[in-house]
């Protein structure tokens, strides 16, 4: 909660500072995923991730980077029923990569599509739902978004989500 208000802080000051650079996402996506085993463990959820043959060098911010995959593959965690799976999983678009985060969780209604991404929104379920502060997507969405990339969902109620984004590709990977 404290990071994500301080993010929010420094997006709203125009403080926000990036340290773009060369990250390799295999890398990247396969430490940010071992934070998170032993809490998907805990609450018997299979975390599935199948690494690119290729090296894929993607231009953003390292730990901005884990920031928003930790933020995702969290949420998908919490809003997932025990014995489900999380899956990430990226692919070359163009100059870009984009990067999926998908749950077998609860879904998210139609009525809340929409708000989905605004500061402070959380979407209001039984009080046995995990708590959130409802900065956690708008925070990513700013932090991607700033980085040249972009952000959509895909969700069915009782069937899961699926996060989507992209982020330019490093010039290293042929591209511009």
């Amino acid at each position: 909660m404290v990071s994500d208000l301080s993010d929010l802080s420094r997006i709203e000051s125009q403080k926000l500072r990036l340290d773009v650079k060369e990250v390799n996402l295999n890398q990247l996506i396969g430490s940010t995923l071992s934070d998170f085993s032993m809490t998907a463990s805990e609450k018997n959820i299979t975390l599935t991730y199948e690494p690119n043959p290729e090296t894929v060098l993607i231009k953003a911010d390292p730990s901005r980077m884990h920031e928003i995959l930790a933020n995702l593959i969290d949420n998908a965690i919490k809003y997932s029923p025990s014995g489900t799976s999380v899956t990430v999983g990226f692919v070359r678009s163009g100059d870009a990569a984009q990067i999926e985060v998908k749950d077998s969780g609860y879904g998210i209604p139609e009525e809340a599509k929409p708000h989905l991404f605004e500061k402070f929104y959380r979407i209001n379920r039984s009080a046995s739902e995990p708590k959130g502060t409802g900065l956690g997507l708008f925070v990513t969405r700013e932090l991607i978004e700033r980085q040249g990339g972009k952000i959509w969902f895909e969700s069915q109620v009782g069937k899961g989500t699926t996060f989507y984004f992209t982020l330019p590709l490093s010039q290293k990977n042929g591209n511009k």
